[in-house]
């Protein structure tokens, strides 16, 4: 089997919720490369999923340190370290996150949550408001793309 055909079990396994399953083949994709970008984001992601917050923390710590400046990876690791309570390292990796794409509506999403537990609701409430606004600009061009137009 392939490198491309265990991903898609992966894959297969972390939409059907076979954690286990999933985690197990993206650990074998990077037992022959562990540098394999993907592998390592979706095996954090099952990781995430689990519960397995040091795990998933450690799968995109590593991905960052290959390659550097992926929004997604950082809301995600932002949300693991959110879970574990290290809500300043979690804030860190929000605004990074921000910083590298601010029309990623997630990102916005998280760090407003991550406002709430703090305390700080005009934060929460702004940055709710934004994802918001980045939501309904994303599905608007969506349907954009598939001739619908709205007025």
């Amino acid at each position: 089997m392939d490198v491309s055909d265990i991903l898609d079990d992966g894959r297969e396994a972390l939409v059907q919720g076979r954690l286990d399953d999933a985690i197990a083949a993206f650990g074998n994709v990077l037992e022959s490369d562990a540098e394999h970008l993907v592998a390592l984001f979706t095996r954090g992601v099952a990781y995430l999923k689990r519960g397995d917050n040091e795990e998933a923390i450690g799968d995109f710590s590593r991905y960052l340190e290959l390659k550097p400046g992926n929004h997604k990876v950082h809301c995600s690791r932002a949300v693991a370290l959110m879970n574990m309570g290290r809500d300043d390292d979690a804030m860190s990796d929000f605004d990074a996150a921000i910083e590298i794409n601010a029309h990623y509506p997630s990102a916005y999403s998280g760090r407003a949550e991550l406002f709430r537990r703090l305390g700080e609701t005009e934060h929460a409430d702004a940055d709710t408001e934004v994802a918001g606004r980045l939501q309904e600009q994303l599905s608007r061009a969506y349907y954009e793309t598939k001739g619908i137009v709205f007025q």
